[in-house]
Protein backbone atom coordinates (compact mmCIF):
# COMPACT_ATOMS: atom_id res chain seq x y z
CA UNK A 1 0.00 0.00 0.00
CA UNK A 2 1.36 3.49 -1.17
CA UNK A 3 2.46 5.99 1.46
CA UNK A 4 -0.14 8.82 1.54
CA UNK A 5 1.44 11.42 3.89
CA UNK A 6 4.22 14.29 2.47
CA UNK A 7 5.62 13.23 -0.80
CA UNK A 8 7.33 15.35 -3.40
CA UNK A 9 3.66 15.14 -5.43
CA UNK A 10 1.62 16.90 -2.75
CA UNK A 11 4.35 19.50 -2.18
CA UNK A 12 4.36 20.06 -6.09
CA UNK A 13 0.50 20.62 -5.80
CA UNK A 14 0.48 22.85 -2.96
CA UNK A 15 1.38 26.49 -4.32
CA UNK A 16 -1.63 25.77 -6.89
CA UNK A 17 -3.83 24.54 -3.74
CA UNK A 18 -6.10 27.69 -4.07
CA UNK A 19 -6.45 26.81 -8.29
CA UNK A 20 -7.64 22.59 -7.25
CA UNK A 21 -10.02 24.02 -4.28
CA UNK A 22 -11.33 26.36 -6.52
CA UNK A 23 -11.77 24.28 -9.33
CA UNK A 24 -13.02 21.00 -7.24
CA UNK A 25 -16.17 19.42 -6.84
CA UNK A 26 -17.85 19.67 -3.38
CA UNK A 27 -18.86 15.71 -2.76
CA UNK A 28 -19.84 16.45 0.97
CA UNK A 29 -20.25 19.06 4.06
CA UNK A 30 -20.82 17.57 7.24
CA UNK A 31 -20.83 19.04 10.73
CA UNK A 32 -18.53 16.59 12.98
CA UNK A 33 -19.88 13.20 14.33
CA UNK A 34 -19.30 14.40 17.95
CA UNK A 35 -17.84 17.65 20.04
CA UNK A 36 -14.54 18.73 19.15
CA UNK A 37 -12.39 20.74 21.66
CA UNK A 38 -11.05 22.70 18.37
CA UNK A 39 -14.13 24.35 17.14
CA UNK A 40 -14.37 22.31 13.96
CA UNK A 41 -18.22 23.07 13.14
CA UNK A 42 -17.88 22.12 9.70
CA UNK A 43 -16.38 19.72 7.33
CA UNK A 44 -16.45 19.77 3.26
CA UNK A 45 -15.00 16.66 1.36
CA UNK A 46 -13.78 18.57 -2.39
CA UNK A 47 -12.72 16.04 -5.10
CA UNK A 48 -10.54 16.62 -8.73
CA UNK A 49 -7.99 15.82 -10.87
CA UNK A 50 -5.14 17.06 -11.22
CA UNK A 51 -2.58 16.57 -14.34
CA UNK A 52 1.67 16.77 -13.17
CA UNK A 53 4.32 15.54 -14.58
CA UNK A 54 2.32 14.19 -17.58
CA UNK A 55 0.61 12.03 -14.97
CA UNK A 56 -3.65 12.37 -13.21
CA UNK A 57 -4.04 12.09 -9.98
CA UNK A 58 -7.58 12.04 -8.13
CA UNK A 59 -7.29 14.42 -5.21
CA UNK A 60 -9.24 15.34 -2.36
CA UNK A 61 -9.38 18.26 -0.20
CA UNK A 62 -10.66 18.68 3.09
CA UNK A 63 -11.38 21.32 5.04
CA UNK A 64 -12.40 22.01 8.13
CA UNK A 65 -13.73 25.15 9.45
CA UNK A 66 -14.62 26.57 13.33
CA UNK A 67 -16.76 28.35 14.73
CA UNK A 68 -14.79 31.64 13.53
CA UNK A 69 -14.74 30.83 10.07
CA UNK A 70 -10.96 29.96 9.87
CA UNK A 71 -10.21 27.27 7.52
CA UNK A 72 -7.92 24.09 8.45
CA UNK A 73 -7.50 21.94 5.34
CA UNK A 74 -5.38 18.66 4.21
CA UNK A 75 -4.53 17.48 0.77
CA UNK A 76 -4.69 13.96 -0.33
CA UNK A 77 -2.79 13.28 -3.30
CA UNK A 78 -4.23 10.24 -4.60
CA UNK A 79 -7.56 9.65 -3.24
CA UNK A 80 -7.77 5.89 -4.37
CA UNK A 81 -4.56 5.21 -1.83
CA UNK A 82 -6.31 7.04 0.47
CA UNK A 83 -9.17 5.68 0.51
CA UNK A 84 -7.60 2.05 0.39
CA UNK A 85 -5.88 2.86 3.56
CA UNK A 86 -8.73 4.54 5.79
CA UNK A 87 -11.56 2.80 4.61
CA UNK A 88 -14.05 5.28 6.41
CA UNK A 89 -17.46 6.02 5.86
CA UNK A 90 -17.17 9.32 7.69
CA UNK A 91 -14.38 9.95 4.44
CA UNK A 92 -17.09 11.98 2.50
CA UNK A 93 -16.89 9.59 -0.58
CA UNK A 94 -20.10 8.70 -2.56
CA UNK A 95 -20.15 5.51 -3.77
CA UNK A 96 -19.85 6.72 -7.21
CA UNK A 97 -18.62 10.30 -7.21
CA UNK A 98 -20.36 12.36 -10.14
CA UNK A 99 -22.08 10.38 -11.55
CA UNK A 100 -25.97 11.22 -10.47
CA UNK A 101 -28.27 11.65 -13.17
CA UNK A 102 -26.07 10.79 -15.41
CA UNK A 103 -26.13 9.05 -18.62
CA UNK A 104 -23.55 5.67 -19.02
CA UNK A 105 -22.50 6.55 -15.17
CA UNK A 106 -20.30 10.06 -16.65
CA UNK A 107 -20.43 12.73 -14.42
CA UNK A 108 -18.74 16.14 -14.16
CA UNK A 109 -15.24 15.69 -13.79
CA UNK A 110 -12.74 18.49 -13.58
CA UNK A 111 -8.91 18.39 -14.90
CA UNK A 112 -6.24 21.00 -13.08
CA UNK A 113 -2.68 20.76 -14.93
CA UNK A 114 0.17 22.86 -13.11
CA UNK A 115 2.47 24.32 -15.04
CA UNK A 116 5.97 23.59 -14.47
CA UNK A 117 7.77 26.83 -12.93
CA UNK A 118 9.94 29.07 -15.19
CA UNK A 119 11.11 31.22 -12.21
CA UNK A 120 14.30 29.75 -11.37
CA UNK A 121 13.72 28.84 -8.20
CA UNK A 122 12.11 25.38 -8.87
CA UNK A 123 14.42 22.73 -9.40
CA UNK A 124 12.86 19.80 -11.71
CA UNK A 125 12.59 16.50 -9.12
Amino acid sequence: MAYTGASIVKWKMVPVLREIVEGAEVVNTTPPMKPRKDNIVTFHWLEATVSLDGRDFKVCVQIGEDKSGNKFFNLNQDLDEWLAKYKTPQSGRRSSPGTEGAEGGQGPSFTQTIPQPDDGVHGVV
